[in-house]
C-alpha cells in the first residue's frame, strides 16, 4: 500500500497494541515475545535482508499472535490468523493483514504447508516473507516459554554455517532453552543454518556461563 505518513510505523504499532490490550489474556507475555522477536530481526538484518515494513509486520504479528485464545486454547494460532485478517489494523491493506495473520499463525504447531489455504493464497513473495518472519517469531515465543520475562537481551554471531545466540538473562531459563531448541525448526529450514545458544550472562550471578548444547 502507499505510505503517506512519516510516522506510519507508530500508527501501526498503536493500532496493534490497542487490539492486543483489548483481546489478549496475557499482555506481558506477548510484549516480551515482541521485544525478543524485534531483537532477533535487528541482530540478523544481514541474513534476512528485510525492510522496515517487514519489521512492522513482525511487530504486529508478535503483539497479536495469541489473541486467538479468546476463542479457546485449541487451535488458537488459527483463530489468531483469522482474527488478524479480519481486523481493523491501521496502516495495512487486506493482503498485508493476511501476511501478518500468517506470521502469527506459525508461531507454534505446524510449519507452513502448501495445503494451508490461507498461506497458499499469498503471492510467492509474501509466502517467503511469512517464512522469514515466522521463523523469528517462533524462536522468540520459545524464548519466553515460562512466561516470566527471563530473557533481557539477545546478541547474535552470524557464521557461515551456524548462528550463535548470546543471552542476557534473569535467573533460571531452563524452559526457555528447551523452548528455543524445540522452536528453531522453521529457522533452520528457511535460513539453511544451524542456530544454537552461545554465552549466557545471568544478571543474578557474577560470572557468565556457557550452555552446552551437545551439538
Amino acid at each position: 500500500m502507499k505510505k503517506n505518513s512519516k510516522n506510519i510505523s507508530g500508527i501501526r504499532f498503536e493500532s496493534a497494541n490497542k487490539i492486543m490490550k483489548k483481546l489478549d489474556h496475557e499482555p506481558s507475555h506477548v510484549i516480551q515475545v515482541c521485544n525478543l522477536a524485534l531483537q532477533l530481526f535487528d541482530r540478523l538484518k544481514t541474513l534476512h535482508c528485510c525492510c522496515q515494513d517487514d519489521r512492522d509486520m513482525l511487530e504486529a504479528a508478535a503483539l497479536l499472535h495469541d489473541i486467538g485464545y479468546i476463542k479457546g486454547a485449541k487451535g488458537h494460532h488459527k483463530h489468531s490468523l483469522n482474527m488478524i485478517a479480519k481486523s481493523e489494523l491501521d496502516g495495512w491493506d487486506k493482503q498485508e493483514k493476511l501476511v501478518i495473520g500468517n506470521i502469527a499463525r506459525y508461531h507454534t504447531k505446524s510449519l507452513p504447508k502448501a495445503k494451508h489455504k490461507k498461506f497458499s493464497a499469498l503471492a510467492k513473495e509474501n509466502q517467503k516473507k511469512v517464512l522469514k518472519l515466522a521463523a523469528l517469531l517462533r524462536l522468540a515465543d520459545g524464548l519466553d516459554r515460562s512466561h516470566s520475562d527471563a530473557i533481557k537481551n539477545l546478541n547474535c554471531e552470524i557464521g557461515k554455517n551456524k548462528i550463535k545466540v548470546d543471552i542476557e538473562s534473569r535467573g533460571h531459563i531452563a524452559l526457555e532453552l528447551d523452548g528455543f531448541k524445540k522452536k528453531r525448526d522453521l529457522f533452520v529450514k528457511v535460513y539453511g543454518r544451524k542456530i544454537v545458544i552461545g554465552k549466557i550472562n545471568d544478571s543474578w550471578h557474577i560470572e557468565p556461563r556457557h550452555f552446552v548444547t551437545g551439538e
